[in-house]
């Protein structure tokens, strides 16, 4: 009894007011609960897998509608059909502090401006890699960020690369070698249909898929797909945060602009080295990064 005694005169000396001590535990509580809810919603993102997206984002979406779309591919896909909540994190949010690439203005933002479009089929892909691939495509720079029981997406500032996806190391670098290897080990004996005179960048995705299948089905294929703005040096400029209004002094990267033209004979040659020759013949400059997920086609840079 004297004990309990001790305990208790020392506690209400470190505590003087238990109602305080009430306040921390709920808040340690809170803090807690909140943690093991974005763990979960992190888990989600990796293991929901869709197996495609044919003709989801064609012909352009605002990003507003996507969040949507988001909502209804999440739940369809996930096995206990819950699926993930998307909003839109505005300057004025507890948590837009805390993301260190966001676009510090305006105190309101559209999300009826970023257009998302997808030019090529994508399948075989995590929640997560979806999210990636939604901000390498859009004609505004956004990004993502777990908040809570949501996934959040908000204005990136153009000069800041896309954050590499939270995604564990190992299945990053597992998906990355699953693709390297399937470039190395495909070896075409010619060129496929096709690819024998000039053709549009965009024909040559579809061709690249196609011809990356194991057993015929496009689905099965490497995902091949362009981003409008690969290098943030040449990202649209935002003026005006305010308005989002704004320019880009080069025009965004357009697969269906682009020709390619394959002069040299080509035989025997592995996938990873067509690449190189359709990059080489294309007539405006073109590079590839090999990716988790994708084989990305952008803009390069005149040296």
């Amino acid at each position: 009894m004297v004990i309990c005694e001790s305990i208790a005169t020392r506690v209400n000396n470190i505590f003087p007011s238990r109602l305080v001590l009430l306040v921390l535990l709920l808040s340690l509580n809170l803090a807690l609960t909140s943690c093991a809810t974005r763990n979960d919603i992190n888990r989600k993102l990796d293991e929901i897998k869709v197996p495609e997206l044919s003709g989801k984002f064609a012909g352009g979406y605002p990003l507003s509608e996507v969040l949507l779309m988001l909502k209804d591919i999440s739940t369809t896909n996930d096995p206990g059909k819950v699926g993930v909540k998307f909003v839109v994190i505005e300057p004025g949010d507890p948590d837009f502090a805390k993301i260190a690439d966001a676009v510090p203005a305006p105190d309101h933002w559209d999300p009826t401006i970023p257009v998302i479009e997808f030019n090529q089929p994508v399948s075989n892909l995590s929640l997560r890699q979806i999210l990636d691939a939604i901000c390498q495509v859009s004609d505004v720079p956004i990004g993502y960020y777990v908040v809570d029981e949501e996934v959040g997406f908000y204005l990136r500032r153009a000069d800041h690369p896309i954050p590499v996806a939270m995604t564990a190391e190992m299945p990053r670098r597992s998906g990355l070698e699953a693709i390297l290897r399937k470039l190395n080990q495909t070896t075409l004996p010619k060129l496929p249909p096709g690819l024998s005179q000039p053709v549009r960048l965009s024909k040559v995705l579809a061709i690249l898929k196609n011809v990356s299948s194991s057993n015929g089905l496009p689905s099965d294929g490497i995902n091949f797909l362009t981003k409008p703005y690969g290098d943030p040096a040449i990202y649209p400029t935002l003026i005006n945060a305010s308005s989002l209004s704004g320019g880009t002094e080069q025009p965004p990267f357009d697969p269906a602009r682009i020709t390619i033209k394959i002069n040299s004979p080509v035989s025997n040659v592995t996938l990873l080295h067509l690449l190189d020759t359709i990059c080489q013949s294309a007539d405006v400059p073109v590079t590839y990064a090999v990716e988790d997920y994708a084989v990305w086609f952008s803009s390069k840079r005149n040296q």
